[in-house]
């Protein structure tokens, strides 16, 4: 008698002992986590990730991702109107109105200048003229002369070179199109016109910085007979 109880005895705290490991490896988590020692811890198990919960944090890092902050910037107005002059002068053209806006465009935290001259000087049947103007120790300074472009002017999220893309319309009113400038060894293309149109149903991730002007009126138009500058 004394053999069979030590023998049922033994079955009971070998039982009591696989309960116990179980119930250690499945305790810490209820949904499968996996636990890992940590040294820089103390030792004290520290969880890790559990692989069912990834693909909705990598989804929402590229929701992240496609919402870009905006890199526009202020502008020192009085500085800008002496370039634009100073442009205007070398450019041998008359005062004209304009449009601007800063922007970041090669992410160096310093606002570029993006100008819409829009005067009858500088537009021709197919647009006007966007001078890019860059900061420098001596004040704004032009970069980029891109002719025949209308609005609305759109920074995209695409860099070419270190420089975002820029997408403009150009050609006809009644039949203008969408074109991408990139940003080259000879920095932006200098006329819209000539560059190959965008498919019209393609989306353009982006910023809109200059809305599209109204239409030129009909003197405006038959006053830009030649190539504008």
């Amino acid at each position: 008698m004394r053999r069979l109880w030590s023998i049922h005895r033994a079955f009971q705290l070998a039982a009591l002992v696989g309960v116990s490991a179980l119930a250690g490896c499945q305790g810490g988590s209820s949904n499968g986590g996996v636990f890992s020692s940590n040294g820089s811890d103390g030792g004290r198990p520290v969880q890790l990730q559990n692989a069912q919960t990834s693909p909705t944090l990598a989804q929402a890092a590229i929701s992240a991702s496609e919402q870009l902050p905006s890199a526009r910037m202020p502008l020192d107005e009085k500085q800008l109107a002496k370039a634009i002059e100073r442009y205007r002068l070398n450019k041998k053209q008359k005062q004209s109105p304009f449009r601007s806006v800063g922007y970041d465009l090669n992410g160096d935290g310093q606002a570029e200048a993006l100008v819409l001259l829009e005067g009858e000087d500088w537009c021709a049947k197919t647009g006007c003229t966007i001078a890019v103007f860059t900061t420098g120790k001596t004040g704004y300074r032009p970069i980029a002369t891109i002719r025949r472009a209308r609005g609305p002017v759109i920074v995209t999220n695409e860099r070419n070179n270190g420089w975002s893309d820029l997408v403009v319309n150009t050609g006809l009113n009644s039949r203008d199109q969408r074109v991408r400038l990139r940003f080259g060894a000879n920095g932006y293309p200098g006329n819209a016109v000539t560059l190959t149109p965008m498919p019209s149903d393609i989306e353009i991730a982006g910023e809109v910085v200059l809305e599209r002007a109204p239409m030129m009126s009909q003197e405006m138009v038959s006053n830009t007979q030649a190539p504008a500058n």
